[in-house]
């Protein structure tokens, strides 16, 4: 029987790769957007979008695209567990790690499950 590592697959969190979208004159008080892909997706999928909702919003606001698990350039991170709630932990991990608190999520398809 193999030994179980407290920072296995199942209970730690990948360090997601993003984009950021963002003009320079924003106001850090407005909730950020957070972009997230669907299956077989990356976050260069969002490109346009994120680029275009930078220029557009009226109210100024952050604008990030994430790699969810496995997918974009976090394969050097693979994992064999890709649940949704792992997924959800992982997003959750990255909005802590920016110092983010509250944010709008936008998600395609796997990216919108949850």
């Amino acid at each position: 029987m193999r030994p179980q590592n407290v920072e296995s697959d199942s209970l730690s969190h990948v360090d997601l790769k993003y984009l950021e979208f963002t003009e320079t004159s924003i106001d850090d008080e407005n909730d950020p957007v957070i972009l997230l892909h669907g299956l077989l997706g990356q976050k260069r999928n969002f490109a346009s979008l994120g680029n275009s909702l930078a220029l557009q919003l009226e109210t100024k606001r952050r604008i990030f695209a994430v790699d969810l698990r496995n997918h974009g350039d976090n394969t050097h991170d693979w994992r064999d567990e890709m649940s949704y709630s792992q997924m959800a932990k992982d997003v959750i991990g990255f909005l802590e790690s920016i110092g983010i608190q509250r944010a709008v999520l936008v998600g395609h398809s796997m990216g919108g499950k949850g």
